[in-house]
This record gives C-alpha cells, sequence and structure tokens, in this order.
C-alpha cells in the first residue's frame, strides 16, 4: 500500500482490481473534477464515466449530458486517435449539437437509459482470439442523432491525405454488427457503419461467453484507449 494513502485513494485503488478497472489518465479526471466528481490519483476510468453520467442526468443538466455524450460519439467515429481536433465535450462544436439536441426530450430520455460505463466506446465487436465485445448501443435514437451532426465533424479530417505517421491505425478487433436497421449511434445506430478498420474504445467490462467443442468459458474483456 502507498505510505500515507488516504481512505478514498485507498477505497480507489480496491476498485481498480474489483472493477477490473485502469487508472483514469490526467484529462479524464479533470473532466470529471470539471463536471462535480471527486477524484483522486487512483481513480478508475470506469468509475469515473460512471460518475459522469450519473452527475449529468441530473435534472436541469440535460445541455452538459448531451455534450459528454456528443463527445463520446466524436471519439467513437475517430476510432479513439490522438491528435484530434476536438479535445473536449466543452469544444464549441460540441456545445452546438448540444444546444440542438438538448431541448430534445427523446434525445435526452435515450441518452439517460444508457449506463455511464457503456459510453467508453459503441457497437459489437469480435476481437483476436474470437470473443464479442459490446459496447453501448450504437441503435438508439440519441445515437442516431448526435452521430448526425457529429459526422461532420470527422470526415474530412479523416478523409483528407495526412503524413503516413499520423494517420489513423486500425485496432486489432474486427466489428462484426451494429445495429440491423442503422450503423452508428443514438438508442443508436445513425447510418450503415463505413467499411473501415474499427478502432478500441476505452471499454467498460464486458461478459463474454466463448463456446467450443464441449466447452463453455466464461471470461470478461475490455480495452481502453482514449479520453
Amino acid at each position: 500500500m502507498p505510505p500515507g494513502i488516504s481512505s478514498e485513494e485507498l477505497s480507489s485503488l480496491i476498485s481498480l482490481t474489483t472493477w477490473r478497472d485502469k487508472k483514469a489518465d490526467p484529462a479524464l479526471r479533470e473532466l470529471a473534477a470539471g463536471y462535480g466528481v471527486a477524484v483522486n490519483a487512483y481513480s478508475g476510468k470506469k468509475y469515473l464515466f460512471t460518475q459522469i453520467f450519473q452527475q449529468l442526468s441530473a435534472p436541469g443538466q440535460e445541455h452538459d449530458l448531451v455534450a459528454w455524450f456528443a463527445y463520446r460519439v466524436y471519439r467513437e467515429l475517430v476510432h479513439g486517435a490522438a491528435g484530434m481536433p476536438i479535445t473536449s465535450p466543452h469544444d464549441p462544436q460540441i456545445q452546438k449539437v448540444a444546444s440542438r439536441l438538448a431541448s430534445d426530450q427523446s434525445v435526452v430520455n435515450s441518452i439517460r437509459r444508457y449506463r455511464g460505463d457503456s459510453l467508453v466506446w459503441f457497437g459489437r465487436y469480435t476481437s483476436p482470439g474470437g470473443a464479442v465485445l459490446e459496447g453501448g448501443s450504437n441503435s438508439t435514437i440519441a445515437y442516431r442523432s448526435v452521430a448526425a451532426l457529429v459526422r461532420p465533424l470527422t470526415d474530412a479530417y479523416l478523409t483528407r491525405e495526412r503524413a503516413p505517421e499520423e494517420r489513423l491505425t486500425a485496432r486489432p478487433i474486427e466489428r462484426v454488427t451494429t445495429s440491423p436497421a442503422f450503423g452508428h449511434y443514438g438508442d443508436r445506430p445513425a447510418s450503415p457503419p463505413p467499411a473501415q478498420p474499427p478502432r478500441l474504445g476505452c471499454l467498460g467490462v464486458i461478459a463474454v461467453f466463448i463456446v467450443t467443442t464441449g466447452t463453455v468459458i466464461a471470461g470478461k474483456a475490455w480495452l481502453g484507449n482514449f479520453v
């Protein structure tokens, strides 16, 4: 145990194991603190996603809730890549999306049906080992509505020619499906997913069951990447 650790820090340290979590990076801790969430050096990523979501789900927080959700959708669409122009839900372009949708009760209610840690990433993927990993639904009203406004913020950047070292790299997972009707967000799909390699997002704990010849292996898989 680290010397001089407080009771709150100890609780967070224990939660890293019990939640199968990882320590949140400084950017996520700063965002969480800005939303009024108590943070410390051992706060976990999934824990903070959950706390942020709970904080913003309260009545009167609709604008910030939509902005947080829109930012998570943006991070999904850019495959969690570093060096993107939008780095926070407080970015003016994300704030414009929130201003347009915060008064739409169907969108707000759809967002509130998510779990906080499910916003780490969206959709269903298959890992190299064959495990099916489930993130937040990308076929909801919220996902479709937000994606329609956020995707134009990513398309020009992702399709323009960039130096090889700056190009997005594919994550070692394969998208197997998104939604039978749409394809990327909200309650969630908004349109068929682009035929490009999927990226890893920060996943919460995901129960995975792989059935082989006469043997059932129960496991949990989660991935981490961005803020």
